[in-house]
């Protein structure tokens, strides 16, 4: 009999050897792993070698050996009612079926695998899969995580998807056990497959569907709700980096329909051929994004990188693994009623043309009459974040309330001209349509361009004409904005109410130093705001308290930060100051966020720190400490893009929290709409009158990075 010692540094080898790439060598040490489970006649043991062997075969990319593998260890794991293993081998099978190309057969597993665990509770066993033809291209995609139900609770302002929520009362005679079954939505997941890489010239296939599990391969947003009865689902591909081969006229060519019923829960339609474009600006990875929609209500948007390679290489490799990552929330941005849908979204993915640095944009609104084919392109040059950063940079050095406005106006006029001409038809559109302000939603690859500070003249509908009125799209609508990109895993969706307040945690500090003046209206701001709540935890502006609330210690529903931020190419380090030993200070940057974890309670941040909303390309993303705040967890973040006067920040935190978050009993105001409504008090008259300066005009730095129509309430 083996030593079980022995046998578990066989495995501790082994796994090492094969993580280091020493394939062989692992090999050989998982053989001698399968001596020894054969000596000791442990089957499920010899199951789970068989597992790390046929990983070993995957690593080399022979893929028929790989799949006799898992195909051995799950027939040992259906022998003795293994349901775990079964689970863990079929995903696996699955994973290869999709690198094969078959994606009906993976599918299939897929589907296989989570009737599997369901069987746990019935004692059900489910037969062995047959083997496969091995087609000879590479799919880039990776194995799917585990199902999980849709959430429960007061996540999202309602629970239903805006077509169960139109079919409320046809199921008001019923029980409420029954009508809870019929309501229910089911939570899908967007697929989009398509080959890891192609060759200049050729024409391939993308396949556009919906699946049960989550694929962490793709970038985007993740999962959404359908309702249990059926949805018509509109696809829109956006592709700038490729064209598509159309093999008959047709008036949308970039749109699919897609019909989910009880019958047909997984439709898929391998309906767009594709050819990479040619050009010497075009980048080697190329971003293919598709839209989903149902009834002019963006449910979610998927994104594959696919690399146009100038030489063949060896079609039999796999290519890297990914890694598995934890299940998204479903993308609910209409909150259950057409009410809370955003008037206006806006997606804005990044172009593949270097000499173009745009975005391809497409909108999103019940209010749209007609857009591009394939989405519209936004050119904004090779150097659209220094030209940002020139302008705020040079905001500072404007000491004249109305010089300072006029700067802001124009930049605004030029950003106007950027935006999307079915983006702008839609915004007025919705003005004139609905009662109060209307809410716009820019899900954008690119977080450094102020789209709030667009001109919008002649003004929308209900909204004042300059000089009494403010000619900001941001006075004139609910503006906010959200990060979406196409690397994987897909971005968590912004949130349609936070989750109710009961405890605050305010960061502020005393800065003594050579560098940085003491901050007095922000310590009288941290006393204000710790007293919102009966249970408000001061925070010191030192790394090790800041760096714990990050990662959830304490865990609160509230982080309010009065302190001082640097930002721009003239400062040593960007990020949050925080105090150090002596007069000391150091820098809390984005990559140290977003080692954090604030998935817990995914509370809202306020940032109340000159340049805190801004960001720059880091590693060929947007990155910036709102970004990481949104990436750990945040279900939304307020703060400046530029510096903000001490006085004006305090007087603005405290209106802000009076109507965002009131504890008179009165009617809480969405922060979007708070935003809106301070912005719409900057206006050349008022200037004129006195009642603003140039302190005041501190409140259009202030950016809003959630949904439009998310509330704050108190537990």
């Amino acid at each position: 009999m083996g030593n079980p010692a022995s046998l578990v540094e066989l495995y501790r080898r082994a796994n090492e050897e094969r993580l280091r790439g020493n394939l062989g060598a692992a090999q050989r040490l998982y053989g001698q792993c399968l001596v020894i489970n054969a000596a000791e006649e442990d089957e499920q043991g010899r199951a789970l070698t068989l597992r790390y062997l046929a990983d070993v075969e995957l690593r080399w990319g022979h893929l028929a050996e790989a799949r006799r593998r898992f195909s051995e260890a799950l027939a040992v794991y259906e022998a003795f009612s293994n349901v775990d293993g079964q689970v863990a081998t079929l995903r696996d099978l699955s994973d290869l079926a999709t690198r094969q190309g078959s994606f009906a057969e993976a599918r299939r597993l897929r589907l296989q695998a989570g009737r599997c665990q369901e069987s746990k509770l019935h004692g059900r066993l489910i037969p062995a899969v047959e083997q496969a033809a091995e087609p000879d291209i590479v799919w880039r995609t990776s194995r799917p995580t585990a199902p999980r139900p849709a959430p429960a609770g007061p996540i999202y302002r309602g629970s239903r998807s805006r077509a169960a929520a139109v079919n409320r009362d046809e199921s008001a005679g019923m029980t409420s056990d029954a009508a809870t079954e019929q309501e229910s939505p089911l939570q899908r997941f967007p697929l989009l497959e398509a080959p890891e890489w192609v060759l200049p010239g050729g024409v391939f296939e993308v396949v556009v569907g919906v699946q049960e599990l989550q694929d962490p391969s793709l970038g985007g947003t993740g999962g959404f709700l359908v309702p249990k009865e059926g949805v018509h689902l509109e696809c829109e591909l956006l592709v700038d980096g490729f064209e598509l081969v159309i093999d008959a006229a047709s008036a949308k060519p970039f749109h699919r329909m897609l019909h989910v019923t009880e019958d047909d829960p997984f439709p898929s339609a391998a309906a767009y051929r594709l050819r990479p474009r040619e050009g010497a600006d075009l980048r080697d990875w190329r971003t293919i994004g598709v839209v989903f929609r149902s009834d002019d209500v963006m449910l979610g948007y998927a994104a594959r990188e696919v690399e146009v390679r100038r030489t063949p290489v060896d079609r039999g490799a796999a290519g890297p693994a990914l890694p598995d990552t934890q299940r998204r929330e479903p993308m609910d941005l209409s909150g259950g009623r057409p009410a809370d849908d955003p008037d206006v979204t806006i997606l804005m993915q990044q172009s593949d043309d270097s000499s173009v640095e745009g975005l391809v944009c497409t909108v999103t609104s019940r209010f749209l009459t007609e857009q591009p084919e394939g989405g519209e392109l936004v050119r904004l040059g090779d150097a659209a974040g220094s030209t940002i950063t020139g302008f705020v940079k040079g905001l500072d050095a404007l000491t004249n309330p109305l010089q300072r406005l006029a700067e802001i106006e124009g930049i605004g006029t030029r950003l106007a001209r950027k935006l999307p001409r079915a983006a702008m038809q839609a915004i007025r559109a919705a003005g004139e349509a609905t009662d109060g302000p209307p809410s716009v939603l820019f899900l954008t690859s690119d977080l450094v361009i102020p789209w709030e500070l667009a001109v919008v003249d002649p003004p929308l509908a209900g909204q004042r004409a300059a000089p009494e009125g403010s000619r900001l799209l941001g006075a004139q609508a609910r503006v906010s904005r959200w990060l979406v990109t196409s690397e994987p895993p897909p971005t968590s969706p912004p949130r349609s109410q936070a989750t109710p307040v009961k405890q605050v945690a305010v960061v502020s500090g005393d800065y003594q130093t050579p560098t940085y003046e003491p901050l007095p209206e922000a310590e009288t701001e941290a006393a204000h705001v710790l007293g919102i709540v009966p249970s408000g935890t001061p925070v010191e502006a030192r790394f090790e308290p800041v760096y714990a609330l990050l990662c959830g210690r304490p865990a609160v529903e509230l982080i309010h930060m009065a302190m001082h931020a640097t930002f721009g190419a003239d400062a040593p380090a960007s990020g949050l100051v925080l105090l150090a030993d002596g007069v000391e200070t150091t820098i809390l940057d984005h990559n140290q966020v977003l080692s954090g974890n604030l998935a817990e309670q995914h509370p809202f941040v306020f940032l109340n720190a000159c340049k805190a909303g801004q960001g720059d390309l880091y590693l060929g993303q947007y990155a910036g400490i709102a970004e990481g705040l949104l990436a750990i967890g945040a279900s939304a973040v307020v703060a400046p893009l530029w510096s903000v006067d001490d006085a004006r920040a305090r007087s603005f935190a405290e209106g802000f929290y009076k109507r965002a978050l009131p504890s008179d009993g009165n009617h809480a105001t969405d922060p979007a709409e708070v935003l809106r409504q301070e912005r719409a008090t900057i206006n050349k008259a008022a200037i004129d009158a006195g009642t603003v300066d140039l302190a005041d005009i501190s409140v259009l730095a202030y950016q809003f990075f959630g949904h439009p129509h998310l509330a704050m309430s108190r537990a």
